[in-house]
């Protein structure tokens, strides 16, 4: 599953259900720390963890963006 969606992804990922995530093998999303202020990572890398993914955060050029890859 790809996922840009200007800051939402952080409320998309953490409103996902483990029946949800279930259905997915990878998940790829550019993260918008500007556009989402106040919200970090950790909670992302926590659910999937807990959902049986492996995630990275890989650096974007931009301190505010990053791109989250998880695998199951």
């Amino acid at each position: 599953m790809k996922l840009n969606i200007e800051g939402a992804e952080f409320g998309f990922i953490r409103g996902a259900t483990e029946s949800d995530l279930c259905r997915v093998d990878t998940i790829v999303a550019e993260l918008h720390f500007d556009l989402a202020l106040g919200e970090s990572e950790t909670e992302l890398i926590n659910k999937l963890a807990a959902a049986g993914f492996r995630s990275q955060i890989l650096p974007s050029d931009s301190k505010f963006r990053a791109f989250l890859v998880a695998r199951r």
